[in-house]
């Protein structure tokens, strides 16, 4: 709820008759969220500052949606030489994969150090990976 008031000012500070992106703020507003949840911090402020990681999420999803509109011959081409929309693809997973491997590796490490056990995935996920 801590994001509310930060979207709130964000709308209140927009003039008058100007344009507007709505849907930009909503979509930072959800990945901080998201993030949020899934991290158990706040590592990605995206309301506040532009990030990579909501770029790279954003631009990876309409590349993969695009693939049902296109042959698979051909988007599986251009994946095996790296070329086009699947070379830019590359890049983004690549943004994505550091920056959740930074977060990851960040929270295990806070978590070795604390004496309590914090309420994040994380620890979720561990036990589900050792069955």
């Amino acid at each position: 709820m801590e994001k509310v008031p930060k979207v709130l000012k964000i709308v209140d500070e927009v003039k008058e008759d100007a344009d507007f992106d709505i849907q930009a703020v909503f979509f930072n507003f959800t990945l901080d969220s998201i993030c949020d949840i899934a991290f158990g911090r706040k590592h990605i402020n995206s309301l506040e500052e532009s990030h990579p990681f909501g770029y790279a999420f954003d631009q990876a999803n309409y590349i993969c949606t695009k693939r049902f509109f296109i042959p698979p011959v051909v988007w599986k081409l251009q994946r095996a030489l790296s070329i086009g929309n699947e070379g830019q693809l590359k890049k983004h997973v690549k943004v994505l994969q550091t920056t959740v491997n930074g977060i990851v590796a960040a929270r295990l490490q806070e978590h070795a150090d604390s004496t309590g056990e914090k309420k994040t995935l994380l620890p979720l996920k561990r036990s589900c990976m050792m069955w």
